[in-house]
Order: structure tokens, then sequence, then C-alpha cells
């Protein structure tokens, strides 16, 4: 697939997206978050780099509940660091209106992540990921 064609179905899934209703996206988010609940991948996992959704990316938000350390993503000089967070902890928003951990949370080391899940637009049956470009 040249790029062209990946802008076409980027374009065309990320607008299919955007016409679900909020009960859809809900519903579907939900059956993401209990197959993640199913899976030996998550259940072994102690410590999870996550994001908060964003443009009705899937809402991850019922597993902020388990028993898990979480890390979620700060843009710092258009780089990520990775923060940890609990749910109740307070976030700010970034410049492009996305949520993140305080910058006074502690930094995770990459030795300390046994499990990262990633937005992404769309993925086949062949585990490739379509990303946002």
């Amino acid at each position: 697939m040249n790029q062209t064609d990946k802008e076409q179905l980027r374009r065309k899934i990320l607008k299919n997206r955007q016409s679900l209703s909020k009960s859809q996206w809900q519903a579907k988010s939900n059956s993401i978050c209990e197959n993640l609940q199913n899976s030996s991948l998550y259940r072994q996992a102690k410590t999870i780099l996550a994001y908060f959704s964003f443009r009705q990316e899937a809402n991850l938000n019922p597993l902020w509940q388990d028993n898990k350390t979480w890390g979620f993503p700060r843009c710092v000089n258009d780089n990520l660091q990775w923060h940890f967070w609990q749910q109740g902890e307070p976030l700010e928003n970034n410049k492009y209106g996305i949520s993140e951990p305080l910058a006074t949370s502690p930094i995770i080391s990459p030795q300390q992540v046994d499990l990262i899940l990633i937005p992404t637009v769309a993925c086949d049956y062949q585990k490739y990921r379509l990303g946002y470009g």
C-alpha cells in the first residue's frame, strides 16, 4: 500500500469513527476493555503504558480501576515522556488538548514497563497498525 492509499484509508476510517453515536462508541470501547482484561498479556502485566482517549479513540477509562500501575505520555519539546498516574490524580491538557499527567508526576523508565497500549486508526488481522500518519 502506497502513502496515498494509506492517507485515503486513514481519512475514510476516521470519518466512519467520527460518525459513531456516543452509545456506539462507548459500547465498542467497553468491548475493547473487556477483551484486554481477558487477555493473559494484560492480566500478567503490572506496569502498563496507555493513553487518554482523544478524537473518539477507544475509551480505556474502565481499565484505570484495575490493580495496575499506569503510565501516560507527556509532550515535552515534541518528545514523549512517560509519567506515572493513578485514577483521581490531576491532569492537564497539552497544546493539542490531550490530557496528560502533571510534570511533577514521577517518570517511568522503559525497564519498568510490561505492556504498552497504543492508539491507532486501524489494524488488520496480521496485526499491522495504521496510525495517524
